[in-house]
């Protein structure tokens, strides 16, 4: 508003300052619209900063959607805790998305109203007598504790996904999200055909002691369009990685030797070459019994296991204990086991060796 001061044969021009449109907010919503899938017979309760005009909830500024449409729902207002209650009047259907709307002509009590409309979505759950599709396996699982900067996370299906025929299956952030508390980590996501599951990268390194949460979308369909049956979203903490076993010959998940080949442990850190590795590091054969050597440090990250002799045919065990400390004095972040086997060859066959 501008004011017109007149006075001494002149003229002021004043602006009146407007005071701050006040709000309101919804502070808490149930049920919760990133916990997943919902069952048919939900009710949602949305409690707001304030009171409201209670004349402004009905349908006109409440509603529920599917596909654009309204559902006929019953709504209430309690005015103890500024809550709206909206009750679908039937129940809602299976494998379906849902959306809730708040308009802005839902007014406070003394004239507030929201920033904007606000809308959450919501899926129900998969009808039990639906041939659903299922995880068969993911990374990390629920609860466990990782020691990688940026872990590959991935689900695994029981059958192929289903996707539109546009759809880039090499940039499916819309699929699988990962948050640190509310916030969605930048993350690239992927489809792996052959082994059927979708891949996350994130795109910054995870936050050392952070619980982490990871979430399936709905969109997540197998093939023939079905959904899945249950909701799927779980939780990890993630650590900074500090010392470790990088790589091993033979490999972390195993594999086959030569009799006369050596074991070589890389390590994230470097390592004392004073230590005593015999107290850490033990190979033993199938009946248990240790195969002696000597441990040789090798450009500093790096351990070389030569045994007295060499291996005979057969499995073989290598640990090492968490006990384990670098150079810095670091502690092995976790206690490492591999299986692996030695190869029968001209070497341990218990025959003479072939003159060349």
């Amino acid at each position: 508003m501008i004011i017109v001061i007149a006075g001494a044969g002149r003229q002021a021009w004043a602006f009146e300052k407007r005071p701050a449109p006040a709000y309101i907010s919804i502070v808490k919503i149930m049920p919760s619209s990133a916990a997943g899938q919902i069952p048919p017979d939900a009710i949602f309760k949305a409690e707001f900063s304030s009171a409201l005009d209670a004349s402004t909830v009905n349908e006109k500024f409440v509603c529920l959607t599917l596909n654009n449409k309204p559902v006929k729902t019953v709504l209430k207002y309690l005015k103890n805790s500024s809550t709206v209650v909206v009750k679908p009047v039937e129940k809602l259907r299976h494998d379906k998305i849902y959306n809730l709307i708040f308009k802005t002509g839902l007014r406070g009590a003394d004239g507030e109203r929201l920033k904007s409309a606000l809308m959450y979505q919501y899926s129900t759950i998969v009808s039990p007598d639906c041939d659903s599709f299922k995880v068969v396996s993911q990374y990390p699982l629920a609860g466990a504790e990782i020691y990688e900067s940026r872990p590959m996370i991935f689900v695994q299906f029981d059958r192929p996904l289903y996707f539109g025929s546009a759809e880039n299956t090499e940039e499916l952030n819309d699929y699988l999200n990962l948050y640190l508390n509310d916030e969605l980590i930048p993350s690239k996501v992927r489809y792996n055909k052959i082994l059927k599951r979708l891949e996350l990268t994130p795109a910054m390194d995870l936050k050392s002691g952070g619980l982490y949460s990871a979430a399936l979308s709905r969109k997540a369909r197998g093939s023939g369009n079905k959904g899945l049956s249950e909701t799927y979203v779980w939780q990890f903490t993630a650590y900074k990685p500090v010392f470790y076993l990088v790589s091993s010959y033979p490999g972390l998940n195993g594999g086959r030797l030569n009799s006369y080949d050596r074991i070589l442990l890389s390590f994230s850190e470097p390592l004392d070459s004073r230590l005593d590795y015999e107290e850490y590091v033990t190979v033993c054969d199938a009946k248990g019994g240790i195969i002696n050597g000597k441990f040789m440090v090798y450009k500093s990250k790096n351990l070389l296991f030569v045994p007295d002799f060499a291996f005979f045919p057969g499995t073989y065990q290598l640990k090492v204990s968490n006990q384990l400390k670098s150079y810095n004095a670091n502690r092995l972040n976790d206690a490492v086991t591999i299986n692996f086997s030695v190869a029968t060859d001209d070497y341990n066959v218990g025959e003479k060796i072939r003159d060349n």
